[in-house]
C-alpha cells in the first residue's frame, strides 16, 4: 500500500507542482539563465514530467510490489480424532527443493521438528502460525521461484502426533482441515566409546506411518540426549550423518525404537564402528596369490543385533603379495557374500566357502563388535570358453550378445562379440554351463583349468536337440534312441549335452 500511495503522489502531485511553477514563471519571477538563452519554458516542464514518468515506472518494477501478487493465504482448522478443537498447535509452511538454501538446522529452534533436507535440496521455512482457541489457523507466505509445498502441523507439548496437511499446489486455500492422533515421544541418549556423544545431523524416519515421506532432524544436546516431537504409532530408525568421524559408521540407518498407543518410549543408542574382515587366498599348493579381487556384497542383516543396520554397503580389495587381504569398512550387523576372483582369469572364481559361482555360499556375518578373520580361499585353475558367432550366411556376427550360465544357477555372465564375432569367458570353475546367443543354446562342460572352444552358427537348423548338429557323426543314433524315450528326463533344457559326463 505505501508503494501505491507513492506512485499516486508522483503521478498526480508532481505534474500539479510543475504547472504551478510555470504560472510563477509567467508572473514575473526571475528568469533562469537557461531561459535568457532562449530555452523554451515547456522544455523544463517536460523534463520534470519525464522524471515523474520514470519514477513511476521504477516504483512499478519494485520487487517488493511485484511480490505482493505472489503471496498465498492458507487456512483451516485442526481437531483431535474426536473432533474437538486443538489450540496452540503450530502450523509451518515449507518449500521443499528450494534453490535458495535450507533452514533445516534444528538448533534455530530446538522445539520445532524441522523437516530434514533430503537429496541435496533445501527445505526452507516460509511462514508459521498457531491455532487459536477454536482450532483455526491462517498463514500468508510468498510463493518461491521453484520448489514444492509442504505444510506441517505439530504440537509443541508432544501430546499429539506430528503430521502433514494436504496441500500440494501453490494456490490459496481455506479448507485445509486435519485431525491429529495422540502422539508419543522417543527419548534417550546417543553415545560413543568415550561416553555421551555430542553430535547433530541425525535424522529420525518412520516406517508404516506418515513420516515415511522424509524425516525430522533429531536435536542432540551436548550430553548426547535427545527428545522427539509427538510421533504417530510406528517403528522408527535413526539415520547417521555422512560426516561422522571414523571409526564410526556414517550414512547408514539403524532401528531405534517404537511408538505404540501414543505412549512415550525410551531408546538409547550406541554409535557403531566399522570393523574388518580379513583372510588369505592361496593356490592348491598353499602359495599366496597376489592381485586376487575380494568383493563383499551385503545380503541381509543379523537379526540377533538389537540395533541392526537398514541397508548396507559393499567393499572391494585386492590381495597383497603374500595373498593376504583386509577389508576395513565393513558395517556391523550385516551379512555378506564374499567372492574371490582372478582379474586375468587364471584362477576360477568362487564364493566363500568353496561355493562355485553361486550366491548360496556361506554368508559371513559381521558382529556388532570385533573383527572377523580367517575368511580364506583356495582357488583352483580357471577354465575358459571361447569361440565365434556367425550369422546364417557364415559372416561374423559382431556386437552379438553371448551369455554363459552355470548349471542349476541364476549366475550368468554376459559378453558381446568383437568385430570378428569372437567371444571369451575366463576364470571358470569346473562345471556344466549353458552357452546362449539369439535362440541358440549349447551345453558346455568345463574341466578344471581346461579351455573349451564352441562356435555358434545363427539361423542354422540344429535338429531336435539344439546342441546336436545334423551333420554330427552321432546325430542319427542319438535321435533314434530319443524317439524310443531312452533319454526322457535327462535333457539339459532343450539340449542333449553330448560332452557331459554320465554316471
Amino acid at each position: 500500500m505505501p508503494e501505491m500511495l507513492l506512485m499516486l503522489l508522483i503521478a498526480v502531485v508532481i505534474p500539479i507542482a510543475c504547472a504551478a511553477a510555470g504560472a510563477l514563471v509567467e508572473g514575473g519571477l526571475p528568469v533562469p539563465a537557461a531561459r535568457e538563452r532562449g530555452l523554451p519554458r515547456r522544455s523544463a516542464l517536460s523534463l520534470v514530467a519525464l522524471l515523474s514518468l520514470v519514477s513511476t515506472l521504477v516504483v512499478a518494477e519494485n520487487p517488493a510490489t511485484a511480490a505482493e501478487d505472489d503471496r498465498h493465504v492458507f487456512s483451516g482448522s485442526i481437531t483431535d480424532l474426536e473432533g474437538a478443537a486443538l489450540a496452540d498447535i503450530n502450523v509451518s509452511v515449507f518449500c521443499q527443493g528450494c534453490p535458495d538454501g535450507s533452514t533445516s538446522d534444528p538448533s534455530q529452534n530446538p522445539a520445532r521438528p524441522w523437516p530434514a533436507a533430503r537429496w541435496g535440496s533445501g527445505t526452507r521455512l516460509l511462514g508459521e502460525t498457531t491455532t487459536d482457541a477454536s482450532g483455526t489457523w491462517s498463514v500468508t507466505v510468498p510463493e518461491p521461484a521453484s520448489g514444492g509445498l509442504l505444510i506441517v502441523a505439530w504440537d509443541p507439548t508432544g501430546d499429539y502426533a506430528f503430521g502433514t496437511i494436504s496441500a500440494r499446489q501453490w494456490n490459496s486455500r481455506s479448507d485445509l482441515n486435519t485431525s491429529l492422533a495422540d502422539g508419543g515421544r522417543l527419548s534417550g541418549r546417543i553415545s560413543g566409546d568415550a561416553g555421551p556423544w555430542p553430535a547433530a545431523g541425525f535424522v529420525l524416519s518412520g516406517h508404516g506411518n506418515n513420516l515415511l515421506w522424509s524425516g525430522i532432524s533429531l536435536v542432540v544436546d551436548a550430553n548426547g540426549d535427545y527428545l522427539t516431537p509427538g510421533l504417530p504409532d510406528g517403528q522408527y530408525s535413526l539415520s547417521y550423518p555422512d560426516n561422522l568421524a571414523r571409526p564410526y559408521v556414517s550414512s547408514m540407518s539403524y532401528r531405534l525404537g517404537t511408538i505404540s498407543g501414543g505412549l512415550d518410549s525410551a531408546a538409547d543408542h550406541d554409535l557403531l564402528k566399522y570393523t574388518s574382515v580379513s583372510g588369505r587366498v592361496t593356490d592348491g599348493s598353499g602359495q599366496g596369490l597376489s592381485g586376487i579381487r575380494v568383493v563383499a556384497s551385503p545380503v541381509g542383516t543379523v537379526s540377533s543385533l538389537v540395533a541392526s543396520p537398514i541397508g548396507g554397503r559393499g567393499a572391494s580389495v585386492e590381495t597383497a603379495a603374500d595373498g593376504t587381504y583386509s577389508m576395513d569398512d565393513m558395517v556391523p550387523g550385516t551379512a555378506f557374500a564374499i567372492e574371490f576372483s582372478s582379474p586375468d582369469g587364471e584362477y576360477a572364481s568362487e564364493y566363500y566357502d568353496d561355493q562355485n559361482l553361486s550366491w548360496e555360499g556361506d554368508h559371513v556375518e559381521i558382529p556388532a563388535e570385533g573383527a572377523v578373520s580367517g575368511i580364506d580361499a583356495q582357488l583352483a585353475p580357471g577354465g575358459k570358453v571361447s569361440g565365434h558367432v556367425r550369422d546364417a550366411d557364415g559372416e561374423p556376427a559382431s556386437g552379438t550378445g553371448v551369455t554363459l550360465c552355470a548349471e542349476d544357477s541364476y549366475n550368468c555372465t554376459y559378453k558381446s562379440t568383437d568385430g570378428s564375432g569372437f567371444f571369451e569367458f575366463g576364470g571358470l570353475a569346473a562345471a556344466t554351463y549353458t552357452l546362449r546367443s539369439r535362440g541358440i543354446d549349447r551345453c558346455v562342460v568345463v574341466a578344471e583349468g581346461r579351455h573349451v572352444q564352441v562356435n555358434l552358427d545363427l539361423g542354422v537348423d540344429q535338429g531336435e536337440f539344439i546342441d546336436v548338429p545334423q551333420d554330427a557323426y552321432y546325430s542319427v543314433p542319438v535321435m533314434t534312441l530319443a524317439e524310443q524315450g531312452v533319454f526322457a528326463g535327462t535333457e539339459w533344457g532343450d539340449g542333449f549335452c553330448p560332452n557331459a559326463p554320465i554316471d
